[in-house]
């Protein structure tokens, strides 16, 4: 165990290294991948509801496929709408 904690110590650039440096090194790390985690999933969450919110202002704003545009359009119109080109 101790050869394999000094030839670890010398890869990562440090004179010595305790199995408790190391055990507390890791907890450290998986608690900043915790944090690092929570933070990311909320950007998600965040980014997702302004993207949902942005849609629903554009339809209601700009009147993107209401009932009453969709009945007011002609046959040619409404193909035009959902051509796919």
């Amino acid at each position: 165990m101790t050869d394999l904690l000094k030839d670890y110590a010398r890869r990562i650039g440090i004179d010595s290294l305790s199995l408790t440096d190391l055990i507390e090194s890791h907890c450290s790390l998986r608690e900043e991948r915790k944090k690092f985690q929570a933070e990311w999933q909320t950007e998600l969450q965040n980014g997702r509801e302004y993207g949902r919110a942005q849609a629903e202002r554009e339809v209601r704003e700009l009147g993107w496929f209401s009932a009453e545009r969709l009945r007011s359009m002609t046959l040619s119109e409404l193909a035009e709408l959902i051509r796919v080109d």
